[in-house]
C-alpha cells in the first residue's frame, strides 16, 4: 500500500521472504488487548455521535444536528474511500491467496455501516491469532508470515485512525463543548451523553497517538516495543495534553466561535510554515510533500506530531510553548468574559492548568524512564513487551507497504 513514510532510507524485506522476520517477535496478549481497546473506544465515540445526531434531529435543533451529521460523514466518506483503496493495492501486491467474494462482502458491508476500521481490527486479530497458533505448531514460515501480515493490517488501522480523530473526533469534541456550554440543560440524558461523547472522542484522539507510537516502532524487527507501563502512561500524557488542548479551544469557542476558526488557521499556518521549513520526511507516493505537511499541520493544532528524523527535545520545548503560551491567552479571555457562574471559574481554569502540567510531567517520565530504550527500564512491569535483541543489527522495515519512521531516541515515539 502506498502510505506515509516517515523515513525512505530504511532497508525493506521483499514480500517472498517471510523468514525475514526474528523469531523473537510475536503477537501477545498485550497486542489482542490493544487491538480490543480499539475496538471499543472506537464503538463508543462513533456510537455516542449517532445518538447525539438523532436527539438533535428530534429535538428541531437543525443546526446542532447539521453540523454532528457533517462531522460524521464526511470522515466517513474519506475513510472509506482509503481503506477499500488500500485493499485494493493489497490484492495486487501481496504474495498471498486472494481474499474470497464472502470476505469482500463482510469488508464492504462493515464499512458502509460506518465500521471500516473495525473490520481491519478483525482482520488483524484474526492474523495475530493464527501467527501465533502456528507457533505453537512450530511452523515458523506460516508464524511470520501471518505477523507480517498482522503488521500491515495494524499500520493501515493507525493511519485510518489518525485521519478519522482529527476529521471526526477533534471537531465533535469542540462542538459538543460549545454546545454544553451555551445550550440549556432541559434533558439529562442528552446532557450526559453528551458528557460521554465529549470522553470518548478525548480517549479516541489520546489512544489514536498512543497506537501510533506502538504501531511505528512496531515496523522494526529490532525496535522494542513500548511496555504496559509505557503505554498506559504515554496514553495518560496525551489525554491531559490534549484535554488542556480542547479546554482552552473550546471554551474560547463557547465565547467567540468565529474567531475560533480564524485563530486555528493561523495555528495551522504557523505550524504549516514550519514543517516546509522543516522539510519533514514524511512522505506519499500519491501525495506531494505540500499537502501531506498540511495535513500534519492541522493534527498539530492539538498535539505535537513527530515527522523528522532528528532529535526533537528542542522542538518539543518550542511546540508546546506556543501551546502553553495560546492556551492561557485563551483561557484567561474565556474567564473573564463568560457568562457562567464563578463554580464554572474555579473548576475550569485550575484545571486546564493541572492537565497541561500533568501532561507535560508525563511526557517527560515517559521519555526518561520508560521509553523502549531508555537503559534504566529494570523491574519487569515497566520492561518491554518485546524481548531485546542482544545486539543492535541494521535497520529493517518489515512493513514493505504501511507507516515507518526511523525515530531517535528521544523523539516523538
Amino acid at each position: 500500500m502506498e502510505h506515509y513514510s516517515l523515513q525512505h532510507n530504511v532497508q525493506r524485506t521483499s514480500e517472498d521472504e517471510p523468514d525475514a522476520l526474528p523469531e523473537n517477535l510475536r503477537f501477545n496478549a498485550f497486542d489482542f488487548m490493544c487491538l480490543i481497546y480499539s475496538i471499543i473506544v472506537y464503538f463508543a465515540d462513533i456510537g455516542t455521535d449517532i445518538y447525539l445526531c438523532y436527539e438533535y434531529s428530534s429535538s428541531d435543533e437543525i443546526a446542532y444536528f447539521v453540523l454532528t451529521l457533517v462531522f460524521l460523514l464526511v470522515p466517513f466518506l474519506a475513510i472509506l474511500g482509503m481503506s477499500l483503496r488500500w485493499y485494493l493495492k493489497d490484492e495486487e501486491k501481496r504474495d498471498v491467496s486472494q481474499t474470497s467474494n464472502k470476505q469482500w462482502a463482510l469488508r464492504l458491508l462493515l464499512h458502509l455501516l460506518h465500521m471500516g476500521p473495525v473490520a481491519r481490527y478483525i482482520e488483524a486479530l484474526r492474523y495475530g491469532v493464527m501467527s501465533r497458533k502456528a507457533m505453537k505448531r512450530g511452523d515458523q514460515k506460516e508464524r511470520r508470515q501471518f505477523y507480517q501480515l498482522y503488521i500491515y493490517e495494524d499500520a493501515d488501522i493507525t493511519l485510518l485512525r489518525l485521519v478519522e480523530s482529527y476529521t471526526e473526533a477533534a471537531p465533535q469534541l469542540l462542538l459538543q463543548i460549545y454546545i454544553v456550554l451555551n445550550a440549556t440543560r432541559k434533558n439529562q440524558l442528552r446532557f450526559a451523553f453528551q458528557i460521554l461523547s465529549i470522553t470518548t472522542s478525548l480517549c479516541s484522539i489520546s489512544w489514536t497517538m498512543t497506537a501510533f507510537a506502538r504501531s511505528v516502532r512496531l515496523q522494526y524487527e529490532n525496535k522494542r516495543n513500548i511496555s504496559l507501563g509505557g503505554t498506559i502512561v504515554h496514553f495518560l500524557s496525551q489525554l491531559c495534553l490534549v484535554g488542556s488542548r480542547i479546554m482552552a479551544v473550546g471554551f474560547l469557542a463557547s465565547l467567540f466561535p468565529l474567531w475560533i476558526g480564524v485563530v486555528c488557521v493561523l495555528h495551522w499556518l504557523l505550524m504549516f510554515t514550519w514543517l516546509l521549513v522543516q522539510r519533514n520526511k514524511a512522505g506519499c507516493v500519491d501525495l506531494p510533500e505540500t499537502f501531506v505537511s498540511g495535513i500534519f499541520a492541522v493534527m498539530m493544532i492539538f498535539v505535537f506530531f513527530n515527522v523528522v528524523e532528528e532529535p526533537t527535545k528542542k522542538n518539543y520545548v518550542l511546540f508546546y510553548s506556543v501551546i502553553f503560551v495560546e492556551n492561557t491567552v485563551f483561557i484567561m479571555v474565556w474567564f473573564f468574559h463568560t457568562p457562567l457562574g464563578v463554580v464554572f471559574k474555579v473548576v475550569g481554569l485550575p484545571l486546564h492548568f493541572f492537565l497541561f502540567v500533568s501532561g507535560v510531567s508525563l511526557l517527560c517520565l515517559y521519555y526518561m524512564k520508560l521509553h523502549p530504550e531508555c537503559e534504566s527500564i529494570s523491574n519487569n512491569f515497566w520492561q518491554s513487551t518485546l524481548p531485546k535483541k542482544e545486539e543492535t543489527v541494521e535497520e529493517t522495515n518489515i512493513n514493505d507497504s504501511s507507516i515507518s519512521a526511523e525515530i531517535p531516541d528521544n523523539s516523538a515515539v
